[in-house]
């Protein structure tokens, strides 16, 4: 059971890193943003201008890349994560709650996303609702 753990988990940060890519190969202001966020960092070792005019396209191709490679690799890790989890429901939440809180910090961290309190109440919620369902589907097929 812990193997599937293990899997729903990877699943759902592999998910989120599809999102996060995602969002960075369509939104051409966020890629440009993380550029300039990026040329502070690597300017020493990369000749880019000043507004990163050069390096967009690139940036937002690796990223498209990056989201496909993704995607794939996520698929077998939440296979595998249903088949070793003591029922589907287990790794289906386990999934889901992680990948929701990987793209959340990520997007507060990295994008620079403002999440307000409502964001979090409904949040906590949602988890919260996921462990009720979690613990109801472990009792259920306790006593079967």
């Amino acid at each position: 059971m812990a193997r599937g753990f293990t899997y729903a988990i990877t699943a759902g940060t592999l998910a989120a890193l599809g999102n996060v890519t995602a969002k960075l190969t369509f939104s051409q202001a966020e890629a440009q943003r993380l550029c300039l966020v990026s040329l502070a960092i690597f300017s020493t070792i990369l000749p880019v201008d000043e507004t990163c005019r050069d390096w967009v396209l690139l940036f937002q191709g690796v990223s498209a890349v990056v989201c496909i490679v993704s995607n794939a690799t996520m698929v077998p890790n939440l296979v595998k994560a249903l088949a070793l989890c003591e029922n589907s429901v287990q790794a289906v939440v386990i999934n889901t709650a992680v990948q929701v809180i990987v793209t959340s910090l990520v997007g507060m961290f990295l994008l620079g996303e403002q999440l307000g309190v409502f964001w979090w109440m409904g949040m906590t919620f949602i988890l919260l609702g996921f462990h009720i369902i979690y613990r109801s589907q472990d009792n259920i097929f306790k006593a079967s």
